[in-house]
C-alpha cells in the first residue's frame, strides 16, 4: 500500500512523462508533415521560375541568380539554358525535374536546395530548434520534478500531521485545530478538534456515571451487608423492623436502577410524543398517586390552572411533575402547605409547585438538580438523588428548564422565606393547543 506522498509524487511523475511522450510523439509525427509541405511549396515555385526563364523572363532570371543554393534550368532537349552555379555537367540526368506546359514537356530543372534540409542555415536552424526542443523537455521535467517533490510533500505532510492527531483521538486525547495550505484539510483538522471534544465530553460523562453510580451504590450496599452479617453472626437478632429496614435499602436500590435507566432513556434521544393535555385533568393526574401521603399529612392542597389546556409529552410531564412532587412532601411539615398551578409564560407555559417547608441552604440551591446530589436536609430522607435531575433532563427534552428557589408563603418574594417554589418552564411545542 502506498503513502500519500508516495502515491502523489509518482501520480504527477507519470502525468508528466505522458505529456513529455505526447510532445515527442507530436513532433516526430508533426515535423515530416511539414518537411513535406516545404518541399511541395518549394517544389511549385522552383517550376514556376523555371517556366518563366525558359520563356525569357528577365526578372525570373535576376530572382534566381540571388538564390543561395544552385539553380540550373535545361531546355526540352537537356540543354542548359540558365545557372546560377557552373555549367552543371555533373548533374544527373535522373535528378532533373520534368516542367509541364499545356500537357507537354517544355523543359527541366534542378534545385540543390530543394529540400528543407539541403540548406546549411536551414540545417543550422534545425538542429537549434532540436537542441531548443531538448532542452525545453529537460528543463520541463526538472522543474515538474520539483513541484511534484513540493506538491507531494504538502499533501503528505499535513496527512501525517492528521494521522497523529487520529491517533490522538483513539486515545481520547485533545487534538487541534490546525491550518494548512488546502483548505480540506483545514476543514477536516477542525472536525476532528470537534470529535475529539465530544469524545472528550463523552469520556467524562461516562466517568462521571460511574464515580456516582459507584459512589451512591456503596452506601446502601455496605448498610444490607452490614445488617445480614450481624444476623448471620447473631449480633442482630431477626425482626419485623430488622426486615423493614433490609428492605427500605433494596427499595433504594431499585429505585436507583429505575433512575440510571430513565436518564438513560432521556439522554440518549428518545423521541418525544407531543399531545394536546387538559391541563385540570393534568393537575389531578399528578395528585393522584400521593392522595394518601396528602392525607397522612394533612396538607392543606391548593390547585390553580391559568391555561385551559397545555403541550408536550404527557407521560414525561406526568413524570417530571410526580418527581417535584414528591420531593416536595419529603420536606413539607405535617399540615403545611403545598400548591401546585399551571401558568402562562412568554413563548410557553410554566408547571410551579410551591411547598410549605424548610428553605435550602443558598450554597445548595444550584446544585440540587445534579446527578446523586443529596443536600444536607435530604440525608435523612429516603430517595436515589436522581429525581430533579430527572425533570432537569425531561426539561431539556423539551427544549425548556427547571429551577427553584426560595418564597414566601404568598409566593411572590424570592430570597429566604418560609417555603421553596420549584419552576418548570415548557415553551409551546409545534404551537400552543388548539382552542
Amino acid at each position: 500500500m502506498k503513502t500519500a506522498y508516495s502515491w502523489l509524487f509518482r501520480s504527477i511523475v507519470g502525468s508528466l512523462a505522458a505529456l513529455v511522450l505526447a510532445q515527442s510523439l507530436l513532433v516526430a509525427l508533426g515535423l515530416p508533415l511539414i518537411l513535406n509541405a516545404y518541399s511541395r511549396y518549394r517544389q511549385a515555385e522552383f517550376a514556376t521560375l523555371a517556366r518563366e526563364i525558359i520563356r525569357g523572363d528577365q526578372d525570373a532570371r535576376e530572382r534566381a541568380q540571388g538564390m543561395d543554393g544552385g539553380f540550373f534550368v535545361f531546355s526540352a532537349d537537356r540543354n542548359l539554358i540558365y545557372s546560377n552555379r557552373g555549367k552543371g555537367k555533373s548533374l544527373p540526368e535522373t535528378d532533373l525535374v520534368p516542367i509541364a506546359y499545356d500537357n507537354a514537356v517544355v523543359g527541366y530543372y534542378r534545385a540543390l536546395e530543394l529540400q528543407f534540409l539541403d540548406s546549411q542555415a536551414n540545417r543550422l536552424f534545425f538542429a537549434t530548434l532540436v537542441m531548443l526542443l531538448g532542452g525545453s523537455i529537460v528543463v520541463s521535467s526538472a522543474i515538474g520534478l520539483f513541484f511534484a517533490y513540493r506538491s507531494a510533500g504538502k499533501i503528505s505532510r499535513p496527512v501525517k500531521t492528521l494521522l497523529e492527531d487520529l491517533h490522538g483521538l483513539e486515545q481520547l486525547k485533545p487534538v487541534p485545530a490546525r491550518s494548512f495550505e488546502i483548505r480540506e484539510l483545514t476543514d477536516i483538522s477542525e472536525r476532528m478538534q470537534k470529535v475529539g471534544e465530544m469524545l472528550s465530553r463523552q469520556d467524562s460523562y461516562k466517568r462521571r456515571w460511574m464515580q456516582d453510580i459507584s459512589h451512591d451504590l456503596r452506601t446502601p450496599i455496605t448498610g444490607l451487608r452490614g445488617q445480614l452479617e450481624g444476623l448471620r453472626d447473631g449480633v442482630f437478632k431477626p425482626s419485623p423492623e430488622r426486615y423493614a429496614r433490609l428492605l427500605s435499602e433494596i427499595g433504594r436500590l431499585e429505585s436507583m436502577a429505575s433512575g440510571v435507566s430513565e436518564l438513560y432513556y432521556l439522554e440518549n434521544g428518545s423521541t418525544l410524543s407531543v399531545d394536546d393535555i387538559d391541563a385540570a385533568e393534568f393537575l389531578e393526574e399528578t395528585l393522584r398517586p400521593f392522595e394518601h401521603a396528602i392525607a397522612e399529612k394533612k396538607l392543606v392542597i391548593a390547585k390553580r390552572f391559568e391555561l385551559p389546556a397545555i403541550r408536550g409529552d404527557r407521560q414525561l410531564l406526568l413524570r417530571a411533575a410526580g418527581n417535584v412532587l414528591s420531593n416536595a412532601l419529603r420536606f413539607v411539615p405535617d399540615g403545611g402547605g403545598l400548591e401546585i398551578g399551571i401558568e402562562s409564560a412568554e413563548e410557553g407555559w410554566t408547571l410551579t409547585v410551591y411547598n410549605d417547608g424548610p428553605a435550602i441552604p443558598g450554597d445548595q440551591l444550584p446544585r440540587i438538580f445534579e446527578r446523586f446530589y443529596r443536600g444536607e436536609n435530604s440525608r435523612t430522607t429516603p430517595g436515589s438523588g436522581l429525581g430533579l435531575n430527572i425533570v432537569r433532563e425531561i426539561a431539556r427534552r423539551h427544549g425548556g428548564r427547571v429551577a427553584a428557589e426560595n418564597v414566601s408563603r404568598a409566593g411572590d418574594t424570592p430570597g429566604q422565606g418560609s417555603g421553596v417554589r420549584f419552576i418548570l418552564n415548557v415553551p409551546w411545542l409545534e404551537g400552543p393547543p388548539k382552542p
